[in-house]
């Protein structure tokens, strides 16, 4: 798992893609899809898995430069026991409509991309997931609208600016005077408008946002901690989605690398980390 870099709503987007890999909707393999011909991915043994990849040269340099998506069994038929939310379903709802199209619930990133291509459709549950995103937003009352004053002071110097150039060409046909006295008007609108807030913070905000710069305070400076304790695999694994969300993934696992070195031993991995969705296994392993 690299930097997320892009866009706010990129970064949802895989963020969320991880969650569902926690929380056992699907599983993320290095490498394309063609690496698993004729194994059932639905109950492969990751360190099966990664053995296999690591002794195939070929099959080893192709993981580093994609990744396949599978759909695990629950997703499909137990869906109401993995305790989703509403962007988590909808985004789980977009990758089983892609398995569909692929034909299979193992597919890579260029066979998404390729089914996007041809499914004119697919912009609409791409949306269904963002207004999902917002929804979950505004049901934590965290922001509220602002600047309406300033916006409508700005619209307002900014008609008055037109319609008093228009007024003195008409009445003088004096483009000069019409644009000394308009200009100003139509300036001053226009930086109100582009300078006014749209939204604020409300007081559940703030300790929102206090709670979120905590938390990657903590992900970024993490081997400083002294009570670390044992590491707890299933906490990392949601740690590396909200690292993503934040777009600091990388500095987090280079924070976890200082904090316990032994997760650098591809022993130490198979043995402890290797539960079948463990983002942690996967992104070092």
């Amino acid at each position: 798992i690299g930097e997320a870099k892009g866009t706010q709503s990129s970064r949802s987007m895989t963020a969320t893609i991880l969650a569902l890999a926690a929380k056992h909707a699907i599983a993320i393999y290095p490498g394309p899809a063609s690496n698993y011909k004729g194994i059932d991915m639905s109950t492969a043994d990751p360190v099966q898995i990664s053995h296999m990849i690591a002794s195939d040269g070929v099959k080893a340099l192709a993981s580093s430069k994609t990744s396949t998506i599978v759909i695990m069994p629950d997703a499909l038929h137990n869906r109401e026991t993995l305790n989703l939310s509403q962007s988590e379903q909808k985004c789980l709802r977009l990758l089983v409509s892609i398995s569909m199209r692929v034909g299979y619930p193992v597919f890579d990133l260029k066979q998404m991309s390729d089914a996007f291509k041809k499914w004119t459709d697919g912009h609409k549950e791409v949306d269904k997931f963002t207004t999902a995103c917002e929804r979950e937003l505004d049901e934590l009352h965290a922001t509220r609208s602002v600047g309406v004053a300033a916006r409508t002071c700005g619209i307002f110097a900014m008609l008055l600016g037109v319609f008093s150039a228009m007024f003195f060409l008409i009445v003088n046909s004096n483009l000069a005077l019409a644009l000394c006295i308009s200009a100003p008007m139509t300036i001053i609108g226009s930086a109100a408008l582009v300078m006014s807030r749209t939204t604020g913070i409300t007081d559940d905000g703030q300790e929102y946002a206090g709670q979120v710069q905590g938390l990657v305070r903590y992900l970024e400076d993490f081997s400083e901690f002294s009570d670390r304790g044992v590491l707890d695999v299933t906490l990392w694994d949601r740690y590396l989605v909200y690292a993503t969300a934040f777009g600091i993934s990388k500095k987090a696992m280079e924070q976890l690398h200082a904090a316990y070195p032994q997760i650098a031993d591809a022993a130490w991995l198979d043995d402890h980390a290797s539960g079948s969705s463990s983002l942690l296994y996967w992104s070092t392993r």
